[in-house]
């Protein structure tokens, strides 16, 4: 009965070392499953805005209906306008690039200076909408 006992006892002990040899290689095997899953989405996220070239905010966007889209286009339109044309009082010039007057929230926004140096155009494009306005005509 003893032998048995002593059997059972080595036999656990055993069972106990290998456990504790494994043991750093499941916690490294776990950790790194957690890690790929945690990165992937985190990845994904950050990469699908370089490919398709939106900003991630307009991908998460809910899409507007397209007369409210356009008109919400022409609204941040006029502010920009009348942005560039507040710039141009101030200054007796006209901005390089909208981010000196404050570039739209959203969408897409282009701004040229026309070779006059006098006149500017811009276009933008909200959920497929476009806009724009050129202040020499």
């Amino acid at each position: 009965m003893t032998e048995a006992i002593d059997e059972m006892a080595r036999r656990r002990e055993v069972g106990a070392a290998r456990e504790a040899a494994a043991s750093p290689r499941r916690r490294r095997q776990r950790a790194t499953a957690l890690g790929l899953v945690v990165a992937l989405p985190v990845l994904s996220i950050l990469l699908v805005p370089l490919l398709t070239g939106q900003p991630i905010r307009s991908l998460l966007a809910r899409k507007l209906p397209a007369d409210v889209a356009r008109s919400r286009a022409q609204q941040m339109l006029e502010t920009a306008v009348a942005d560039v044309n507040a710039f141009q009082a101030d200054y007796d010039e006209l901005p390089r690039t909208l981010w000196e007057v404050g570039m739209p929230p959203q969408g897409t926004w282009h701004y040229q200076i026309e070779p006059d140096g006098r006149t500017f155009r811009i276009e933008g494009t909200l959920q497929g909408q476009g806009v724009s306005f050129d202040s020499g005509r």
